[in-house]
């Protein structure tokens, strides 16, 4: 009742995850075959991970990208070193990712291929829900969706 119709729901409610599994408020065990999904895809509470992000927040929680932190520049050094890239982009979410690569394709086919602009997108995929993304998400009814009619 809460909350905008952005998808369907399963009745579940869940309240812990290990891994790839998870469990609801009665002790149900599921597979969550999307590990975390979109931007968090390793799964639940990896020790690893857990206490990365807890020494991160230990020390900074978020700063945005006007500043640098240490662990932004040895992630982007490595990738720039392991990579034909030359140049890192850190996004917050998928959907700013998304809107991140329109804007580069469109900046390339301006510069490269006489101001073409136009961007393919697969049939009924999802890409976010900012106005670029859901643009390009391609189905009928994603707006009107997004917005609960």
């Amino acid at each position: 009742r809460y909350f905008f119709p952005t998808g369907k729901r399963l009745p579940v409610t869940l309240v812990r995850g290990e891994g790839s599994r998870v469990w609801d408020e009665d002790g149900q065990e599921y597979l969550d075959c999307m590990a975390g999904i979109a931007t968090v895809t390793l799964g639940h509470c990896h020790p690893a991970v857990m206490k990365a992000v807890q020494e991160q927040a230990a020390s900074l929680m978020h700063v945005s990208n006007y500043y640098y932190t240490v662990p932004q520049i040895k992630l982007a050094q490595l990738l720039c070193e392991h990579t034909c890239l030359d140049k890192v982009f850190f996004c917050n979410s998928g959907a700013e990712a998304v809107e991140g690569c329109i804007k580069l394709a469109r900046k390339w086919g301006k510069e490269k291929r006489d101001g073409a602009y136009e961007i393919i997108v697969a049939e009924d995929a999802f890409h976010g829900r900012t106005l670029a993304a859901v643009t390009a998400t391609a189905t009928e009814n994603a707006a009107t969706n997004l917005i609960g009619h």
